[in-house]
């Protein structure tokens, strides 16, 4: 009787979905609700909001804060995610007594496939890829990208991220797949409201160079820039993309000696900290010699183009 009233509801689920998700809510969540995408009802099961927190919470015990907090910092990220994400659309049901919510269940449906979706069989632009790895951007996350929009649309849009990224007069970009994302969606649709951060960096002129940037670097760094400077047989011309310039700036880092590329490092990691960037996983990732990628292989590039190159670097 108890399987009748309340069977189990089995679904197959894509690892490729699954991977595009970033948090356990989104994924727990996502587990859940796949299952009722076929539901004629169009809904899942109304469960007590306790039940809600200890699914999609991973703490031992689950979370016992009250539903209005857990809803505002993990479920409302989860659902917005889901939607992005994956072929599903979900939408919150609140059920008050008096009120308090007290029961809640998500709206199930099935997303239709996006008008700019690509071949699934189409072979990835293996140079696409490792200029998306350069900025920290995997290589499955990138391919969900393609899928939605198309080879051109992502390489249009990474090039502006690279330029975007290599211009250190803005505030460095801490999430690089979810800034190209938002640069496809903002191309196809209406753009979003932005905050106040996200309109300088993207439509303010770009700020003169502070006095910190002008003063010379040490006589250590001087010789290594000069040295690094000397030896360089491609010179930088206006025909260059911005991406393949930066290519060239990290070729010329992964040539150096390490004691002279370790200089750069430390400089990019204390420019990191000053911008209160400088997070765990970073100084894990520096301490495990992986600096070329991700936010600290671009602040390296950053550091060293400008002061080998002058802060124009990228654009002359």
């Amino acid at each position: 009787m108890t399987a009748l009233r309340e069977p189990s509801r089995w679904a197959r689920i894509e690892l490729d979905v699954l991977a595009r998700l970033s948090t356990y809510a989104a994924i727990a969540l996502y587990e859940i609700c796949v299952r009722y995408r076929d539901n004629p009802g169009g809904v899942t099961s109304r469960k007590p909001v306790g039940w809600w927190t200890d699914a999609l919470s991973n703490l031992p015990g689950g979370d016992r804060r009250e539903w209005r907090k857990f809803k505002n910092e993990r479920v409302k990220e989860a659902v917005a995610e889901i939607n992005q994400e994956t072929d599903l659309e979900i939408e919150l049901i609140e059920h008050r007594q008096g009120r308090v919510v007290d029961e809640v269940q998500f709206a199930v449906r099935r997303r239709a496939r996006s008008p700019f979706a690509t071949s699934a069989d189409k072979p990835v632009d293996a140079n696409l890829v490792l200029r998306a790895e350069t900025l920290g951007i995997r290589e499955i996350k990138l391919d969900g990208l393609i899928k939605e929009f198309g080879d051109d649309r992502v390489r249009e849009q990474l090039d502006a991220l690279e330029r975007r990224a290599a211009n250190n007069s803005l505030r460095a970009v801490d999430n690089a797949y979810s800034y190209l994302r938002s640069l496809l969606r903002n191309e196809r649709e209406a753009p979003a409201p932005m905050d106040a951060d996200e309109e300088q960096d993207l439509e303010s002129p770009p700020a003169q160079p502070t006095a910190d940037a002008a003063v010379p670097p040490d006589a250590a760094a001087n010789t290594t820039a000069a040295t690094v400077a000397a030896e360089s047989t491609t010179p930088i011309t206006p025909a260059d993309s911005a991406g393949e310039r930066i290519r060239m700036m990290r070729r010329e880092i992964e040539a150096l000696p390490q004691a002279r590329r370790q200089v750069w490092v430390d400089r990019a990691l204390q420019a990191l900290a000053t911008k209160g960037l400088l997070t765990a996983i970073v100084s894990r990732r520096a301490a495990q010699g992986d600096v070329m990628h991700g936010l600290l292989g671009s602040m390296v590039v950053q550091t060293y183009a400008a002061a080998t190159y002058g802060a124009d670097w990228n654009t002359v």
